[in-house]
């Protein structure tokens, strides 16, 4: 792995557009700390709300979350679990995390989306959407975390890939030159002269230490879980348990444009951010 990384640096792209791995690891931790402290803490505001809502979807339904348990006949629970996949969208429709940060770009909707990419942010939403409806349905205490209270121990980079955006207009051109009858010596074409867009997408896997309790969700709705330090104490005096500190381990996937021409400095976002299974003996999450 270390030689694949060596070489993956020694990528030309990288040397000719200025990158500065130490910079940018250095910078890597407290994105990283960042980005944890706001999607869980916009877990924690947006919980009592949607778990009302959710209460009230499972009622209009006739309680989809009895059916389940009852039900024997295979085609009454085919039909039950269309009905819950029925709740699941619509309160999925409901949340709308993209649509709430455009429209709230100073909340913490907002800020998560200024962080990552498009399709972390549906995958976040989904993951909230789906965690809330199993713990509910399922009478499961949900994990609640304390607020400010994520610290990274460990950040290492794991690969880095560089290349050039070249338009399609560009692509389509070479095409109709190039006649596919014909072995060209590319060593006798002409150097093309132009410089393109170039895009990089650094890999890191990161420890982090974060605080929880479990709390039952029906205790919690319509509580809520942030605001006023009289507010989190009333939500954790509700907990069923003692506060526990977890180690987790994840693997985070940045991209950004080295070069981008007029369009300014490189600004990285976060595409992905996944739990670190190909790394086993490290901590997993729980």
């Amino acid at each position: 792995m270390t030689l694949a990384l060596h070489h993956d640096l020694s990528n030309d792209l990288f040397q000719d557009n200025g990158f500065n791995v130490e910079e940018f690891m250095e910078g890597a931790e407290p994105s990283l700390e960042r980005f944890q402290e706001v999607l869980y803490s916009l877990d924690r505001d947006v919980l009592p709300g949607f778990t009302k809502g959710l209460k009230e979807a499972l009622e209009d339904t006739g309680d989809a979350m009895a059916d389940v348990k009852t039900v024997t006949d295979i085609k009454d629970l085919e039909a039950t679990i269309e009905k819950v996949k029925g709740i699941e969208k619509t309160m999925g429709d409901e949340a709308d995390w993209k649509k709430k940060a455009e429209e709230q770009p100073n909340s913490l909707y907002g800020q998560l989306y200024g962080m990552v990419s498009e399709h972390l942010m549906d995958a976040c939403e989904k993951q909230f959407v789906t965690s809330v409806m199993n713990c509910y349905m399922n009478q499961i205490p949900r994990m609640c975390y304390t607020l400010e209270s994520g610290e990274i121990h460990n950040v290492a980079l794991v690969s880095a890939r560089a290349h050039e955006v070249i338009p399609k207009v560009d692509l389509d051109e070479d095409e109709r030159n190039g006649d596919p009858d014909i072995m060209n010596d590319e060593s006798l074409s002409p150097i093309k002269d132009k410089k393109y867009p170039v895009a990089a997408q650094i890999e890191v896997i990161y420890n982090i230490s974060q605080s929880f309790r479990r709390l039952k969700l029906d205790q919690i709705d319509g509580a809520d879980t942030t605001g006023s330090e009289d507010k989190k104490e009333e939500v954790d005096l509700k907990s069923d348990d003692d506060e526990q500190n977890l180690d987790t381990a994840w693997v985070a996937v940045f991209e950004g444009m080295l070069f981008d021409g007029p369009n300014g400095p490189v600004r990285w976002k976060l595409i992905d951010n996944r739990p670190a299974w190909e790394f086993p003996g490290m901590d997993m999450p729980r």
